[in-house]
């Protein structure tokens, strides 16, 4: 928005208001050390022209790209896609913003086809341990949960962190 750029400004070089479907703005320097998408690419149709710009503009050795993206097949969203739900919403998971949604292996794949090779793949979230959690700890639940997110990332990870850089 307006408002957003305006208040960039004030804390940044360089601001560029810019609709990422048509992929990046012209005249960006290339040879950039690292690029951040961090909860953009739910919001773009066709996200595959964003990241082949994104692929040249980093450094070829050392670039690297890093996303962060939702998680479709979360537990709580599974349980609620079982159920027959798929209900948009104003912010989260299911944001009426969104236009793709992705899985942890599909996540990868897109990242994969357009020319990156993934180094490192993260989830970030928790596991059903609600009756416990104060029995437990804040400490050892969010222990378990790191476990969890890291064995299957997929299931419990409710935001899904990828490191890559061009191939």
């Amino acid at each position: 928005s307006k408002d957003e750029l305006m208040m960039s400004r004030r804390v940044c070089r360089d601001v560029k208001l810019h609709n990422l479907e048509q992929g990046l703005p012209a005249g960006l320097a290339a040879d950039c050390d690292c690029a951040i998408c961090s909860h953009v690419l739910e919001h773009i149709c066709w996200p595959d022209h964003l990241l082949s710009d994104l692929a040249q503009l980093l450094r070829p050795r050392g670039g690297v790209l890093i996303i962060a993206l939702p998680n479709l097949l979360y537990y709580k969203n599974r349980w609620r896609l079982l159920q027959g739900h798929f209900d948009y919403a104003e912010s989260g998971l299911m944001d009426n913003t969104h236009f793709r949604w992705y899985t942890f292996n599909t996540a990868r794949q897109l990242l994969e086809r357009n020319g990156f090779i993934v180094e490192q793949a993260l989830g970030d979230g928790s596991i059903p341990l609600w009756p416990f959690r104060r029995l437990l700890g804040k400490r050892v639940a969010k222990g378990i949960d790191r476990m969890a997110t890291r064995a299957w990332p997929g299931l419990f990870s409710y935001q899904m962190v990828y490191r890559a850089r061009p191939a």
